[in-house]
Order: C-alpha cells, then structure tokens, then sequence
C-alpha cells in the first residue's frame, strides 16, 4: 500500500480551492453581467427622461436618481467582491527597445514607439547623441502580466 505524502494532500486541497473560487468568479460574472444588462434597459426606457430634459434637470431628475439607487451600491459591491476574489499577483514583464533618430525627429519616433507599446509603462529613457544629428534612444518599459 502507497501512502501519499501531506504535501500532495495540500497540494490537492489547494487546487479544490482554485477551483471553488474559480467557480465563485464564475458566478459573480454572470451576476454583474445580468445587472448590467437591467440597468441598461432602465436607462434605455428612460432615454427620453434623461435628454429631453435640460441638461441640468436631466442629472437631477427623479428617473436618473432612482437607477443610481438602484443599481451604483449593488455595483460597487460587486465589483469589490469580484476584485477580492480574482486578485493575482502580476507578472511584471520587462522590455528594451532602441531606436536611431534625429534631433529634428525625435518627438515623433517617441510618440510612435510608445504608441505602439502602449499598454506598456515607461520606466526609462536615455537620450544619446550618435553623431551631430543622430541620437540613440533607448527606452525602457515594463507592464504587468496577469496569469489565468
């Protein structure tokens, strides 16, 4: 007979405890999604209400209150949950790009390289002249990577 160490035992209940909150996530998701769609259908019924009316009544208006009331605390409860429930721990992913520029140039390519990694976070910038009108730029960029 085969007995299995305590750490597997561990293992198999940290696992079965992924998967209950796994589900869990699951079911407050589906949950925030059908009071989205709910509150969408109050706002859409009352569409009239809210833009008809001149823009400052329209904001205080009893229609605009009652879906606020309705719906915001649920909301941010849900959210608050689903945030405690699904948080991970980030993987922060690290990334070096370089490129050769001009003095004239340099606004430009900038903007473009971190246009192209815009889901990335400048961490770092280096600025060198390679001759009198090349320069050498380097940027560093980071960004959070968060595993399923």
């Amino acid at each position: 007979m085969r007995r299995e160490s305590p750490d597997a035992e561990s293992g198999r209940a940290d696992d079965r405890e992924k998967d209950r909150r796994k589900e869990a996530l699951h079911v407050l998701l589906e949950a925030r999604e059908r009071l989205l769609t709910q509150m969408a259908e109050d706002i859409l019924s009352n569409r009239d209400v809210l833009l008809d009316a001149s823009e400052r009544e329209s904001f205080s208006s009893f229609e605009l209150e009652e879906i606020e009331d309705r719906y915001s605390a649920r909301l941010n409860a849900l959210n608050s949950l689903l945030e405690n429930l699904e948080y991970r721990q980030p993987n922060v992913r690290h990334r070096i790009e370089t490129l050769t520029t001009t003095i004239r140039g340099v606004k430009r390519d900038l903007s473009d390289l971190l246009t192209k990694f815009d889901q990335w976070d400048l961490v770092n910038l280096e600025i060198t002249p390679i001759s009198a009108e090349e320069l050498l730029v380097v940027a560093a960029l980071t960004a959070d990577e968060y595993p399923e």
